[in-house]
């Protein structure tokens, strides 16, 4: 038998307020970089864009504390899995967009230098301290565009934040699950709960490893 290949996935972390937007209109929004609180990354993108563009910031990365804090506003939080195959696939139709890996890079006397192959242009570049992001960006080169739509089967996974109590993940979990099908998403997307805060595997694991402290 062969082994299947390894999925490879875009993640979207954002709040659950603005998840209901998601599916009802069947996009992701596009932010406008000029309200971002990272002025690096603004910087570079009205340098490659100075007319304006719209952005939409992806994860390729594992789960991280910063991601859900950052992104994703902690208790407030939902993170949406998508395979990327399938969601890059529709990006090819779209006349203008732009997208691909950000490129992580350091300044050093005055010049850049590329964890990697060059990018494309200036807005597929990020310092270097952010690259445990593995950031997947896609640009509009329009101030216009808000929202950026996607293969509906593209959608597999929703993980609602570690910090929801159990009777609330419950709830949220059929919240979506019912606004999915209403939707006519697939009745298989996965609604989960992340376990960044408590994951019972490795804390099992580093029992075994190490002797119980003596009170």
């Amino acid at each position: 038998m062969t082994k299947s290949k390894r999925k490879d996935w875009l993640k979207k972390f954002t709040k659950l307020e603005h998840l209901e937007g998601t599916p009802s209109n069947n996009g992701l929004y596009m932010g406008d970089p000029s309200s971002w609180p990272d002025r690096n990354d603004a910087f570079a993108i009205d340098h490659a864009y100075p007319d304006g563009a719209r952005v939409l910031c992806m994860s390729q990365g594992p789960d991280r504390f910063h991601m859900w804090s950052d992104y994703g506003g902690k208790e407030l939080g939902v993170c949406l899995w998508f395979d990327k195959s399938e969601f890059v696939g529709g990006l090819n139709d779209r006349l203008g967009i732009q997208h691909g890996d950000v490129i992580y890079s350091t300044a050093k006397n005055g010049k850049l230098k590329f964890c990697g192959k060059r990018p494309k242009n200036a807005a597929f570049t990020k310092r270097a301290q952010n690259s445990d992001e593995r950031e997947y960006r896609i640009v509009q080169p329009s101030r216009d565009d808000h929202t950026l739509s996607f293969p509906k089967a593209s959608l597999k996974r929703i993980y609602l934040n570690s910090w929801l109590e159990p009777c609330c993940v419950e709830r949220e979990a059929k919240r979506i699950s019912d606004l999915l099908v209403e939707h006519d998403y697939c009745k298989s997307v996965e609604v989960l709960q992340s376990r960044l805060l408590g994951f019972q595997k490795w804390q099992n694991a580093l029992q075994a490893d190490f002797p119980k402290a003596a009170r």
